[in-house]
């Protein structure tokens, strides 16, 4: 079954990465970080990867933050919305000829109306032919607005395509389904396939209420639950990984609207320092995988 290439002989790893898109405004619209210094800032933190955006037509970018990376020993993923096989076609190839060694996909509603899951099999089966010739993991994201947009038209998916594997982004299910402390038990259980079949992973909290909460001891219950289920996740991965594998998780911690904010001075302020708060997150989930790992034992 192909989940992801195998790069080496080497036992299945974790890595942990920033989502390069969240730092684009980052201390300040008016000042962001350089790509250096962004790169720089991220290995010095520990991140050990970094995702970003990869269009058929954007390869001269994509090479530049490819190049970037390498220079601070970051890994590379990419990511992109389509529904279209013959534009994963050419940003499999990008990735490829820049070193990068998966892809996520937000695929995109057929026609923009509700496509369902038997009018989505067809072309994620192609699509999963594509990533096996060029030798790119493949992961559709879980997300609102796409073909998986929602847990039991995902499930769905899962049972008719043995080799779909998910890019899990927990929050957008969290919110969407309304997830809350008195459904979260049943919420768990009807997961389950969901969670049997992460390959990697996208990290930022919901309460139910807000896509993206802040990390804190004020908001520990939600963050205790998310590491619980990124943990399950995990453990189900390692379980069938094989040598040489990789599980990223991939901090995404968005700007307003995403993240909580107020207006001051008639300018919009987030609540939370995006930084900090992704140093956070990274921490829950080093917890996460730590939690899986300890379960082999």
């Amino acid at each position: 079954m192909f989940i992801h290439p195998t790069y080496n002989n080497q036992p299945p790893k974790f890595r942990i990465g920033v989502a390069l898109g969240i730092l684009g405004d980052y201390p300040s619209r008016e000042q962001p970080w350089s790509l250096t210094e962004a790169m720089f800032k991220l290995k010095e933190a520990g991140f050990d990867c970094i995702e970003t955006w990869c269009s058929p037509d954007g390869f001269e970018s994509l090479e530049v933050i490819a190049q970037a990376a390498r220079h601070e020993g970051l890994a590379l993923g990419g990511i992109f919305r389509t529904e279209s096989v013959e534009e994963i076609r050419q940003c499999l190839s990008n990735m490829k000829q820049v070193g990068g060694d998966y892809l996520s996909l937000h695929l995109a509603k057929l026609n923009d109306s509700n496509i369902y899951p038997i009018d989505a099999a067809a072309i994620i089966e192609q699509m999963y032919d594509e990533a096996r010739t060029a030798g790119i993991p493949l992961f559709l994201e879980t997300h609102r607005d796409t073909a998986l947009q929602d847990i039991y038209q995902t499930i769905r998916l899962l049972e008719k395509l043995n080799r779909l594997y998910l890019n899990l982004d927990l929050s957008h299910y969290v919110l969407a389904g309304e997830c809350n402390s008195a459904n979260r038990t049943q919420w768990r259980r009807d997961m389950a396939p969901i969670l049997a079949r992460a390959g990697t992973f996208h990290g930022r909290i919901s309460n139910g209420n807000q896509i993206q909460i802040g990390l804190g001891d004020h908001e520990e219950e939600w963050t205790n639950y998310f590491i619980e289920m990124w943990s399950e996740a995990m453990f189900q991965w390692i379980q069938i990984a094989r040598p040489g594998d990789v599980c990223n998780f991939i901090c995404e911690l968005i700007g307003p609207p995403y993240a909580l904010s107020v207006m001051r001075n008639g300018r919009e302020e987030e609540i939370y320092d995006r930084w900090q708060q992704t140093l956070l997150l990274k921490q829950s989930a080093e917890k996460a995988w730590k939690q899986a790992v300890s379960r082999m034992k």
